[in-house]
């Protein structure tokens, strides 16, 4: 009787806690879905707004030629500062589309170096427009002042030769009986 007592005890407790991590399984999920189709519509949303400001910058070019990867970089750059912030450098490495052997040739090279120039451009305009404002939305620090902070080191002070140190003074009113 007491190992089916014991056997009980112990399922109700693996059973107990198999829920809980059910249930917060479930949560983690529905967190993870929603911050996903979230996460995709602002990405949908600023590639958008990126064609729009190509489509601007075309006109306002005397509609000048640009090469489809200058395009492509130029919308990925401004994308990628307004979603990340960060600098207007691309990452070292062209995207992975450019891996292909027809852009191990010097037209292919061309290719890749128009997209640099492109990304660079989309990134200085994200920025030069204040565009990132948009996305990131207001903060309370930054148009506040920076508090000053001295952080210059405090002089060394000399240690004295002796030191005090003061005595404390007790009374013991009952005498403590040590031999309980």
């Amino acid at each position: 009787m007491r190992a089916v007592s014991a056997l009980a005890i112990v399922g109700t407790a693996l059973l107990s806690h198999g829920c809980r991590s059910l249930e917060q399984s479930a949560g983690v999920r529905s967190t993870r879905s929603v911050q996903s189709r979230n996460d995709h519509a602002e990405r949908v949303r600023i590639l958008r707004w990126a064609d729009a400001v190509w489509d601007d910058l075309v006109v306002s070019s005397d509609n000048r030629k640009f090469s489809r990867d200058y395009e492509s970089g130029f919308k990925e750059g401004f994308a990628e500062y307004l979603s990340q912030g960060g600098t207007e450098e691309p990452s070292p490495v062209p995207p992975a589309r450019y891996d292909k052997s027809r852009y191990q040739t010097p037209r292919g090279c061309a290719a890749i170096e128009d997209w640099f120039a492109g990304y660079r451009h989309g990134a200085s305009v994200a920025r030069d427009g204040g565009y990132r404002q948009w996305v990131t939305g207001p903060s309370s620090l930054l148009n506040s002042p920076v508090p000053s902070v001295d952080l210059t080191p405090d002089p060394i002070k000399p240690v004295p030769e002796t030191v005090s140190v003061p005595r404390l003074h007790l009374k013991i009113k009952q005498p403590l009986d040590m031999s309980q």
